[in-house]
């Protein structure tokens, strides 16, 4: 390969990368989808704050709730049977556990 054409793959592939870098791309929390309609709060002023990895306490328009991860562990039968392998996925969903008005 050219040195001219290593550059060339080189300069695209760091494109490539830093793209998913860029200022105003995060991925968004599951959590952010559900919690403004839930709280009748403008997603603006929606506030989120991690508990652990599978809690989430949000505030808003003077409500509060609480979300919690639940997750299943799903056997791929079809999978198995081309691999011979046992093969299962993770199902996850966050889940309204609690709403309150705010004090």
């Amino acid at each position: 390969m050219k040195l001219q054409t290593k550059i060339r793959f080189l300069a695209l592939l760091v494109a490539t990368l830093l793209g998913g870098c860029a200022p105003g791309k995060q991925a968004k929390h599951p959590v952010s989808d559900r919690a403004p309609t839930d709280l009748s709060c403008p997603e603006a002023d929606v506030k989120y704050t991690p508990i652990d990895d599978t809690t989430m306490d949000v505030k808003g328009c003077g409500r509060r709730a609480t979300y919690v991860e639940h997750c299943e562990a799903r056997f791929n039968a079809a999978a198995s049977a081309t691999t011979g392998m046992h093969t299962s996925t993770e199902s996850c969903q966050w889940v309204l556990q609690s709403s309150t008005l705010a004090r």
